[in-house]
């Protein structure tokens, strides 16, 4: 696989006017691209992630720096990589996730972490997306290099990361539920239980009720984050990242694209069935929320201190950005 490097920025400001020009010029080029690479009939959901087909020049990390990128643009930047998926899961999502786990471990994000009582799992999740074992066999350094791996490690710990999608499947659920929860608490406890009068759009709520799904809790962030949360932005862009999902899972009138993802929550917690593999949509749907309840004070900073790690100093045990391919 070819090893990507974060480029080099222009100075002019990264505007989402030049996301959306990136990510139509992919959407031209790549499923063209596609078409040389995969000749078989359209596969569901997001069995397809992280090829390289020659659309390496069609990426947003060919053409943007992402710790320069704007805070704006970076919080709902999860509406633009979803449009991507038409032709697969791509490697500016693993981009993305990367650098969202960095600013939550980073003093914009480590309150949320601490409080949260899912902090951990949501790390978990992002390992997990990012876990890879060896490389493809390009050549005999790669070769030899995938050997030692393959004879170092155990076969537990080999079947864990070439099997992390059906980690994925069951972990994605439960730490979006619990960040809403998290989101809301002036509204509902983590239990579900309302604290104060609100409504969804559908129905209202006093204080006492029971929520169990999480579709209701994702229409109450959508429509009360202004009033609860002082966060118009996060209106707008749930309801856009709505509307996109809506047209990746088709709806009726009676379901909209926040029924669709607690349809597939409800599959994966009574596990009647294997989950629809959608956990690619809910990680961005997280880190949307998450770049929302980020210090937006520290951001800015936090984003710089990554820029200027240097390369040649060991990782940290935090530090996923940028992702190693």
């Amino acid at each position: 696989m070819e090893k990507f490097k974060a480029v080099s920025t222009p100075n002019a400001p990264i505007s989402e006017g030049d996301i959306e020009r990136a990510i139509s010029d992919y959407l031209r080029s790549a499923p063209r691209l596609w078409q040389n690479f995969f000749s078989g009939p359209p596969m569901p959901a997001e069995n397809f992630r992280f090829n390289i087909f020659g659309q390496q020049q069609y990426l947003l990390l060919k053409r943007f720096d992402f710790t320069k990128i704007p805070k704006r643009v970076l919080k709902r930047l999860s509406v633009h990589l979803v449009k991507q998926f038409a032709v697969q899961v791509e490697l500016d999502c693993k981009w993305y996730w990367a650098l969202t786990h960095d600013i939550a471990h980073s003093p914009a994000g480590n309150r949320i972490l601490v409080s949260w009582e899912l902090g951990e799992a949501f790390t978990t999740l992002i390992a997990a997306h990012l876990a890879i074992l060896g490389r493809a066999p390009s050549n005999r350094a790669i070769q030899r290099l995938n050997r030692v791996i393959d004879d170092s490690l155990t076969e537990p710990t080999k079947h864990l990361v070439r099997n992390n999608n059906v980690v994925l499947e069951y972990l994605s659920y439960p730490v979006l539920e619990s960040l809403t929860k998290f989101a809301l608490t002036s509204i509902v406890n983590s239990n579900g239980r309302v604290l104060t009068h609100f409504t969804d759009g559908r129905r209202d709520y006093v204080i006492g009720n029971e929520i169990s799904q999480l579709s209701v809790l994702l229409r109450c962030l959508e429509r009360n984050a202004t009033q609860f949360l002082g966060k118009p932005n996060l209106e707008t862009d749930l309801r856009d990242f709505r509307i996109e999902t809506e047209r990746i899972i088709p709806t009726t009138p009676a379901r909209d694209g926040w029924d669709q993802i607690y349809k597939l929550r409800i599959v994966a917690t009574h596990g009647v069935t294997r989950p629809e593999y959608r956990s690619a949509l809910i990680t961005n749907l997280i880190c949307m929320l998450l770049w929302h309840l980020f210090d937006d004070n520290a951001i800015d900073l936090a984003l710089q201190r990554i820029t200027t790690r240097p390369s040649y100093f060991p990782r940290f045990p935090h530090d996923f950005y940028p992702p190693i391919e």
